[in-house]
């Protein structure tokens, strides 16, 4: 009579062994983690120990010592990988500006090629952009009041006013009375004249600070006249109680000399400070990624043996590569 449990014996036993194998496999793909002599050197003793703690765990335990084995191990592994890693790297740096000053030296290079082209590139564009103008006109805020009171205007109320007033700069109604009053107004009419117009209240004061930016310096000041005589206009107009708002032009726009945009002074200061972090990554990431001995620290390392000589880099001249490679050809 055959026994209903006797099947799963082999079934069973071939399960684990496919389980091992996957485990044994992931484990190998995370020991990329180590460093590439590290790897060489241990990997194989390492997947080996594995796989017989694996096997130990189910034998004793089954699927929970499994899970309690694989747990042990990644944080041993975790934690040595890092270790390692942070040795290779003090031995690597230490070995940097000891043992061979070529390297720092061909960073430095490097960190500087990147800086200038930055800070060329960057001040270039900055070059080639459409220099902006920015002129102002200074607008006075008050407010007429009626009647036999002598008492004048509160000044904390107009303060509260010039808000009032900043707003209506940016409005299309002020810039379709600007674009009225102007022989030659903007390609782009009132919707350029509203993109272009900014006005900021004066803190503490009764003032109103009214900007058009341009490219050109004279339209730029002559749109920003124009925009404080049309506020001078309109805001009488608003209806805002028994007293009457008024805005006089009390400083009139005067010509821009110099471009608000661009700033090459403050573009190279940007360019350099990006050039220079970007020169300094890029110099350690080309070193740290190359897989080039650049010591003889290194080579010991990872072949575990000492180093016997260094044959010197040479350089030959063409004619002597010709007489070489006759000779060669003769042989």
């Amino acid at each position: 009579m055959i026994s209903r449990g006797g099947p799963s014996g082999p079934r069973r036993r071939g399960s684990a062994a496919l389980l091992i194998a996957a485990s044994v496999r992931l484990y190998g793909a995370l020991l990329v983690l180590y460093p590439k002599a590290f790897r060489r050197r241990y990997s194989e003793e390492m997947r080996r120990d594995f796989r017989e703690l694996l096997r130990e765990g189910l034998e004793e335990g089954g699927a929970t010592e499994l899970v309690r084995v694989w747990a042990q191990v990644l944080s041993d592994l975790v934690l040595t990988a890092l270790k390692e890693r942070g040795t290779l790297l003090t031995r690597r740096y230490a070995a940097y500006s000891s043992v061979d000053p070529r390297i720092a030296k061909r960073a430095a290079a490097m960190a500087l090629f990147v800086v200038v082209l930055v800070a060329f590139g960057v001040t270039s564009a900055g070059l080639l952009q459409t220099p902006t103008y920015e002129s102002s006109v200074l607008i006075l805020v008050g407010q007429k009041t009626t009647g036999d009171t002598n008492a004048g205007p509160d000044v904390a109320d107009l303060q509260g006013l010039t808000l009032t007033v900043a707003k209506a700069v940016p409005t299309t109604p002020v810039a379709e009375a600007v674009v009225e009053r102007l022989e030659a107004p903007p390609e782009g009419g009132a919707g350029e004249v509203l993109a272009n117009s900014s006005a900021e209240p004066d803190p503490g004061t009764v003032f109103v600070n009214v900007s058009y930016k341009d490219s050109d310096p004279k339209r730029a000041q002559l749109i920003a006249n124009t925009i404080g005589i049309v506020l001078s206009k309109k805001i009488p107009e608003m209806p805002l109680g028994a007293n009457a708002i008024t805005a006089t032009v009390w400083e009139p726009a005067t010509l821009p000399e110099t471009p608000l945009s661009p700033d090459p002074i403050r573009n190279g200061i940007i360019g350099l400070m990006l050039g220079s972090l970007l020169g300094l990554v890029l110099a350690f990431l080309l070193e740290h990624v190359s897989d080039r001995w650049k010591s003889r620290d290194e080579l010991e390392e990872d072949f575990g043996v000492p180093t016997l000589g260094v044959v010197p880099k040479f350089r030959v001249s063409a004619r002597r590569k010709e007489t070489l490679v006759s000779k060669e050809g003769e042989r």
